[in-house]
């Protein structure tokens, strides 16, 4: 029976064109996958579509009216009958039951090859200029003795006896209407009508035997893990001599020494002293075509990210390197301007974390002062005493006058950051809560502090809560590590409709885990008391009831008219921006966002990346409320 595709619509048979866009329009609005996920939503809006596309093409609107389906594949064009149900015609029953039935005939001894896949690892510098790799494959190739024909040699395959030739049997049964007959595969030659009485020695009559052989495989400059590259005709041959498939090398990149790839990019991490990052120095930076210079500018801050332009995977022989400075912590007092210089020969070299005392004892009386009394001071951040102090953040706080930091934090402590006993430390719980102290000794079993003060760090506002599309790549921890530094309360992955990472099963649980240790080392290294909390991934009518509660909701849209810069930003409540993916938001999800009350706003004329355009809204917002 056909669909009654006017029903589905809801619109009368002498429906104009305008009726039905409007019609469907207002029903694929209610009932799309972005916006509905209730069950059978999806197959209620494909039925939708269906009926749309039937109504309006003429010449399946020619069917509709005619009282077929277009969609039917057994439909004639006709009205009814039992060609329009599926069947073949009349005569088709009328041969299956009385001994007519056409036959299928034999098929071909030959057939297609599979496809082959085979794993090859590479170093970092091969997959950016590219190589050329020997890899030994084991396939099926062609018989060389037969040529495929799988028969011995001076012999010629036989015609069936069993089917003779026809490559099937049939079988007849009588019954009170007549003879029933039926037709099965030939169990004799499996359907070929072919048998061979003298197979090959060599491939016992398959056409192809096992061998294994080297190939050359060109991988070209600028590949990444995960890239196949095709080989045509190198995979398997097919049974009796068929053409052989593809053969695809996958790509798995071995993880560098020094650095690491994010698409296009490459990043490494440098350790400098105090002195350098505040004072400036070149560098000499080994990459993968050679040595380059970078240039640390005077001042620069622990956690910077440097540039090497023009040094991408994508360009051969070249290499791109974002160098993090991570320059030692700054003590909280600096040498004045007035009395003593940073670069003369009695005070250079003694600024450093691990020499504070000495230096106090080396310089004459006034040449150390107070930050708030320098020229050059650091930014306070709520304790005076404490600026420039390293933050270790533990699972807990416990009420103790002596905490020892162990494990990971406290092979960092000492290890790295080489603290000495007398130096002044800060222990959190990620949770506001943080205890200050001095090193009383740092050593193997780790860093014990003597613990002279406890105070709560109040939580800032307004709450910024950033709604996250989740990124393709690795990009997705670098999105939170750079929304952690700006100062994000709430992060909420979202798998939006055009993303393409997608979190399924077991990777949810592992990517919340990554996204949250990303939250924690980025908390440390930018000295936050608080946690960023990351949340469980939302689907987009989750994020809809989060905009709906929200004091600001904001969409970034490259297409949006008002810019952020003209908002009302509130000093308290809460603050959600949300973000989409690579391939931007979907009509249904701007649609279902607005509706929440969230209002769609742009950065600037520059179209941001997803991993960094939810840093970029943060920073804005911070200048208007938080910095102020």
């Amino acid at each position: 029976m056909a669909t009654d595709y006017f029903g589905v619509l809801g619109v009368p048979r002498d429906a104009s064109d305008s009726d039905l866009k409007r019609a469907y329009r207002k029903m694929a609005r209610d009932l799309h996958p972005d916006v509905n996920p209730e069950p059978g939503a999806k197959e209620r809006f494909q039925e939708v579509t269906r009926a749309y596309e039937a109504l309006t093409d003429p010449e399946k609107r020619r069917i509709v009216d005619l009282g077929g389906d277009p969609f039917d594949s057994g439909n004639g064009g006709g009205a009814g009958g039992f060609g329009g149900a599926g069947f073949g015609g009349l005569g088709d029953i009328m041969d299956a039951f009385f001994g007519g039935a056409a036959t299928r005939g034999p098929r071909s001894r030959t057939r297609a090859g599979r496809d082959a896949l085979i794993p090859i690892e590479l170093e970092l510098d091969e997959t950016v200029f590219g190589v050329t790799k020997d890899i030994t494959v084991d396939t099926a190739v062609l018989c060389t003795v037969c040529a495929g024909a799988g028969t011995a040699r001076g012999t010629h395959p036989a015609t069936c006896t069993t089917c003779s030739g026809r490559g099937e049997v049939q079988s007849v049964q009588r019954g009170f209407l007549g003879q029933v007959v039926s037709s099965r595969v030939c169990p004799t030659c499996a359907g070929t009508g072919q048998v061979i009485p003298e197979p090959c020695p060599e491939c016992a009559g398959d056409g192809r035997v096992r061998s294994r052989r080297t190939i050359g495989v060109k991988v070209p400059a600028g590949v990444e893990d995960g890239m196949r590259i095709r080989l045509t005709g190198q995979g398997e041959v097919g049974p009796g001599g068929g053409p052989a498939g593809d053969l695809y090398v996958e790509i798995h990149e071995r993880p560098h020494d020094v650095f690491t790839r994010d698409g296009e990019d490459l990043h490494c991490r440098v350790t400098l002293p105090m002195t350098s990052a505040a004072l400036g120095t070149t560098l000499s930076l080994k990459t993968l075509d050679g040595e380059e210079d970078l240039d640390i500018r005077p001042g620069t801050q622990s956690g910077s990210v440097l540039t090497l332009r023009h040094r991408d995977c994508a360009a051969p022989g070249a290499a791109t390197c974002s160098c993090t400075s991570r320059s030692r912590r700054r003590p909280d007092w600096t040498p004045s301007r007035r009395s003593c210089s940073a670069t003369s020969p009695r005070c250079a070299g003694r600024i450093s974390r691990s020499r504070t005392a000495r230096h106090r004892a080396d310089c004459s009386p006034g040449s150390a002062t107070r930050s708030t009394d320098a020229d050059v001071t650091t930014p306070d951040i709520g304790v005076p005493e404490l600026d420039g102090a390293p933050l270790f953040l533990l699972d807990t706080l416990p009420e103790h006058d002596e905490l020892l930091v162990d494990g990971d934090e406290g092979r960092h402590a000492v290890d790295v950051l080489r603290l000495t006993p007398g130096e002044q430390v800060r222990i959190g719980d990620g949770q506001g809560t943080v205890a200050a102290g001095s090193v009383v000794s740092a050593g193997s079993e780790g860093l014990r502090v003597a613990v002279s003060a406890r105070y709560e760090v109040p939580a800032q506002t307004p709450e910024f809560v950033l709604v996250q599309a989740l990124p393709k790549g690795d990009r997705g921890p670098l999105a939170v590590d750079l929304a952690t530094e700006l100062g994000v309360d709430r992060i909420v992955p979202w798998t939006a409709a055009r993303c393409v990472t997608r979190w399924r099963d077991d990777r949810i649980e592992k990517g919340v885990a990554k996204w949250r240790a990303t939250a924690r080392a980025a908390s440390k290294q930018s000295r936050r008391p608080r946690l960023p909390v990351v949340t469980e991934p939302m689907t987009t009518r989750e994020v809809c009831g989060l905009l709906g509660d929200a004091d600001l909701a904001l969409v970034l849209h490259e297409q949006a008219r008002r810019p952020l810069a003209e908002l009302d930003i509130p000093r308290d409540g809460t603050v959600v921006v949300v973000v989409g993916p690579e391939g931007g938001l979907t009509d249904g999800e701007v649609v279902a966002f607005r509706a929440a009350g969230a209002q769609a706003v742009r950065l600037g004329a520059e179209v941001l990346r997803t991993s960094t355009a939810g840093a970029a809204a943060l920073a804005a917002l911070s200048m208007r409320t938080r910095w102020v």
